[in-house]
């Protein structure tokens, strides 16, 4: 069935976000909770005096990611190939946020990214707290979703509400710089990182022929493909293996 086009500002977004970052702070808090009791727990049972040194090995959150547009669970390992150099792996998973359907459903997301490190402390003084590394990264995500939305036909004089399925595909690369704090006799490790790059988007959709999305009420649309600039910024919270 087809209707007349008229100004109409819908509000499920709102409900759409309350969900969203309820689901945030409840893992927030879990994950912090569960993170610090265990690293507690082994720091206690542990009398080994530890220096400040780099870890060889390390297992690192990154709490920042939950705060994204859309937030991602991410998870990353690093370890240390020669000397000074290390590489870091991560992967990040969003979930189906749209648990009541409200705006978008069938919502997931996964991305990696992977970075080779140097760090700058060529002395490996064991009393050092803060290592600085500069690193090239290259990175990739996937996302999928779909939501009710207007599509127009006749030239915008009629529309109908349907479902239209994204995907959505994004990879680039950064050059990071950034520090990581290995506070002396500690299990955790801090990792305090920005860069800049570039990146790129393919989105798909299913639109019908000869239809066009009405965005009357988008006032910021960041699913548009193309090559864009790119700033990141990250705090990861590490947990030291060796």
């Amino acid at each position: 069935m087809y209707h007349k086009l008229t100004p109409n500002i819908h509000l499920s977004t709102i409900a759409q976000n309350t969900n969203y970052w309820r689901w945030v702070i409840k893992y927030w808090l879990f994950a912090c909770l569960g993170f610090v009791s265990h690293s507690a727990v082994c720091y206690a049972q542990d009398t080994t005096a530890r220096a400040s040194s780099l870890p060889h090995l390390s297992f690192k959150w990154s709490p920042t990611s939950l705060i994204e547009p859309k937030p991602y669970m991410q998870v990353a390992i690093e370890h240390k190939l020669v000397n000074n150099l290390y590489v870091n792996y991560e992967l990040g998973i969003t979930p189906n946020l749209s648990l009541d359907g409200v705006t978008y459903k069938d919502s997931y997301g996964a991305r990696l990214r992977f970075d080779v490190r140097w760090y700058l402390d060529t002395k490996r003084d064991k009393s050092t707290f803060a290592h600085f590394f500069i690193a090239p990264e290259v990175f990739g995500k996937y996302e999928q979703w779909s939501r009710e939305q207007w599509v127009t036909r006749n030239g915008g004089a009629y529309a109908e509400l349907t479902d239209v399925k994204y995907k959505k595909y994004v990879y680039g690369g950064n050059i990071l710089m950034g520090v990581k704090l290995t506070p002396k006799n500690s299990f955790i490790t801090v990792d305090i990182l920005g860069g800049l790059g570039f990146k790129a988007k393919d989105i798909t959709q299913n639109l019908p022929l000869n239809t066009d999305i009405w965005t009357f009420n988008e006032f910021f649309n960041f699913n548009i493909p193309g090559i864009y600039p790119n700033a990141v910024f990250g705090v990861k919270v590490g947990y030291r293996v060796k």
